[in-house]
């Protein structure tokens, strides 16, 4: 772990200029006596430049291990393109997308446990007020995703029609990605979203040749209004055949008045500012929200699928510091329900 901090940190160390993200989960299970709790998160970061055009990034995970979480170095252009190469999140999805910084329940939606998340690569980016894009070209997945090794053409679009700052959004996105596993097969797992749990639903290992990847995004923002729509399809070719579906719908209202901020560099919902802070006396941002959502797998899995609806309630005390509540009933097609309860104590810097 001391060899991993050092290298993070040298040449570039400068306390002022480190930042880092903490997130802590404690869960209740109703009906079963034994909870948990788990140091979900726990990553400092280091970015910087070298000049004006060319900088790094570098974040190191600690909560389960020293690993890298992420690692580039990029160039950008005088016309505002992004090029970066290293350890990076593919652009496949708007949930696998978004940091978790910023989400809006204490885990991703389900519909992103079928896409890859980091992947070592080189990717081209460019976004203004009505477009984002990205395109790369990926390798070996270093966490998560859906094998071992996978080559891969990944790309996504995002069309503003309409946007304001001050909280007027309609967003619709197109990703896709092209895929060939290294040792021809796929699996795909669900826990559903307590992190702690193992996973609920799994398809076993199944043969594929080539997998192709489609997700569609539509997000809508009004003032303290806004809704989410996701899917993702991902085709097997050859092997086993057939196709892995999921969808997501969310909503959320901010019951103080605030409305969610967006990132048109990436185009995914950023962070949150509350009007008040609770740290200089104020109340903070208290957000309502709720998601519905289902993946099925394909029929030779060993599981059909699951479906899993989630309440959550947010407090956001500060744009870095915020305590999220949420309720999941989880439900594996022909089986039998699950019930869990999860607080989360996150904060960045």
């Amino acid at each position: 772990m001391i060899a991993s901090f050092a290298l993070i940190a040298f040449p570039f160390f400068q306390l002022p200029d480190f930042g880092g993200r903490f997130e802590y989960h404690v869960f209740h299970f109703p009906g079963v006596t034994a909870n948990d709790s788990k140091l979900r998160r726990f990553r400092f970061n280091r970015e910087g430049q070298w000049s004006k055009n060319f900088g790094y990034e570098l974040e190191l995970e600690l909560s389960d291990g020293a690993k890298f979480e992420n690692g580039n170095v990029h160039w950008i252009s005088r016309h505002g393109m992004k090029v970066q190469a290293g350890l990076l999140k593919e652009p496949l999805g708007h949930d696998t997308f978004t940091s978790s910084r910023f989400m809006t329940f204490t885990e991703r939606n389900i519909v992103s446990d079928l896409t890859p998340s980091d992947n070592t690569g080189i990717m081209v980016e460019y976004g203004n007020s009505a477009f984002t894009w990205h395109f790369g070209a990926f390798g070996k997945v270093a966490h998560g995703g859906m094998a071992d090794k996978e080559d891969a053409l990944t790309g996504r679009l995002v069309w503003r029609p309409w946007y304001q700052d001050s909280g007027k959004l309609l967003h619709l996105g197109l990703s896709t990605s092209l895929r060939n596993p290294q040792r021809n097969e796929v699996s795909w797992g669900l826990d559903g979203g307590p992190s702690v749990m193992e996973d609920i639903v799994n398809t076993g290992i199944l043969a594929a040749d080539a997998l192709h990847c489609v997700g569609t995004e539509v997000a809508w923002m009004d003032g303290q209004w806004s809704l989410l729509a996701e899917t993702m399809t991902v085709s097997i070719r050859g092997g086993d055949g057939g196709s892995a579906q999921g969808w997501s719908l969310q909503g959320s209202c901010f019951l103080t008045g605030e409305h969610r901020n967006y990132k048109i560099s990436n185009g995914t919902f950023g962070r949150t500012h509350p009007y008040s802070s609770f740290l200089e006396n104020g109340n903070g941002a208290l957000e309502l929200a709720a998601r519905t959502e289902r993946v099925l797998f394909p029929s030779t899995s060993l599981s059909a699928g699951m479906g899993v609806q989630t309440l959550a309630l947010n407090w956001w005390l500060t744009p870095y510091w915020r305590i999220q509540t949420s309720w999941d009933h989880l439900q594996p097609v022909g089986g039998e329900g699950v019930q869990a309860w999860t607080i989360r104590f996150a904060c960045d810097w």
